[in-house]
């Protein structure tokens, strides 16, 4: 017969074995982007870990490979046969396997003629995610097609015209060589008379100092990241829209079904607040990097009205368009009727950003209009 003392003894290495087995029961999920640590997706994504910790009261949290584990490149593949349980995703490096999702982020220029204001980025990436998540099956049947279930995105801020010289109106694009960030861009360059060349980030630069361009189509976060302040002399902000297609937090399949649903729930939450930081941290970036440009002598411009005018003329065709050029080029059928259905959810969102002017208020925002409405009984399964 066991003694008193025994009894206690017992009691207490169950109770420690207890305590020990529940503190390592935690799984840890990978999370791989292709961006790096100190740049704004880098710092917004840092927290997942400890971001999952709290919302699965305590049994997920993540590590986080930030331009390690899988390059730009590799993540849609990588995260469809599983190296990676989370990703962040930007579809234009997988233009075949993302068709739908691409054409839907060329709609975000349209924003320029709905006009949303300075909430352009918060509004179309929460549009995208209600879309895809309420009222796109053929969205979620794409991301089935990679193995992926999609959660939430993330947007870059608005484009801009980086020059080595005044160019704010039609005279002054005709002609000039300007490098694109994306065929949409290279319509709009050509329709208003200049000369696109398609270069990758890496060589803008050189381009711009050497006279090969005469000015890049580029974001305001980039301007210190690729460098182009020692090259630019004038930047003129213009109807140019920006991107908003990345996705910030795709999740495995195969992971999200071994998840319990109040696991998957806890992903989407912090999801939530990934992409909010996401987008604030880029805001944030871009509104410092031209305040640099300013103190450095280059020039802000607003482009005139016959620039605004064909530009904005360009986007309203050039979004009619998008269901025959992505029919013929991948495939993708009725695309007319998936756009027409997305503009509405893109007017409603114009709306619902006014007035959010906080990374935690966005978060919210996302997380009460859509994430915690997703069925995670069913949803991804």
């Amino acid at each position: 017969m066991m003694t008193k003392q025994g009894t206690a003894i017992f009691t207490g290495m169950a109770l420690a074995t207890g305590l020990w087995a529940g503190a390592s029961a935690a799984e840890t999920l990978r999370y791989a982007h292709g961006w790096p640590a100190q740049s704004a997706i880098g710092e917004a994504t840092a927290p997942l870990g400890d971001l999952l910790q709290s919302y699965s009261d305590g049994t997920l949290t993540a590590t986080v490979y930030p331009g390690s584990l899988l390059s730009m490149g590799e993540l849609p593949s990588g995260l469809r046969d599983g190296i990676a349980d989370i990703g962040g995703v930007v579809p234009v490096y997988a233009p075949s396997d993302y068709p739908i999702t691409n054409m839907l982020s060329d709609v975000a220029m349209l924003y320029e003629i709905q006009d949303a204001g300075d909430a352009i980025v918060p509004a179309f990436v929460g549009a995208l995610m209600d879309f895809v998540i309420n009222g796109c099956p053929e969205c979620v049947s794409e991301f089935d097609a990679m193995n992926q279930v999609y959660t939430a995105g993330m947007g870059a801020p608005r484009y801009l015209l980086t020059c080595t010289n005044p160019v704010t109106n039609l005279d002054q694009l005709a002609g000039s060589r300007v490098r694109v960030a994306g065929p949409q861009w290279s319509g709009w360059v050509e329709e208003l008379g200049g000369r696109a060349v398609s270069l990758a980030g890496s060589e803008v630069l050189q381009a711009l100092s050497q006279g090969v361009v005469d000015c890049a189509i580029t974001n305001g976060a980039e301007l210190r990241g690729l460098g182009l302040m020692d090259a630019v002399t004038d930047i003129t902000a213009a109807p140019l829209g920006i991107y908003g297609g990345a996705l910030v937090a795709n999740v495995n399949r195969d992971t999200w079904a071994r998840l319990s649903a109040d696991q998957r729930r806890a992903l989407l939450r912090a999801a939530a607040d990934v992409s909010a930081a996401a987008i604030f941290n880029y805001e944030n970036e871009a509104e410092a990097n031209l305040d640099a440009a300013v103190e450095r002598g280059i020039t802000i411009h607003q482009a005139e009205g016959d620039m605004v005018e064909a530009a904005l003329a360009f986007i309203e065709a050039n979004v009619g368009g998008l269901p025959e050029l992505y029919g013929n080029a991948f495939g993708v059928e009725n695309g007319d009727a998936i756009i027409a259905r997305f503009i509405p959810v893109m007017t409603r969102w114009a709306e619902l950003t006014q007035g959010v002017e906080t990374r935690d208020a966005l978060a919210e925002l996302y997380w009460n209009e859509v994430l915690s409405k997703v069925d995670t009984n069913s949803y991804g399964l």
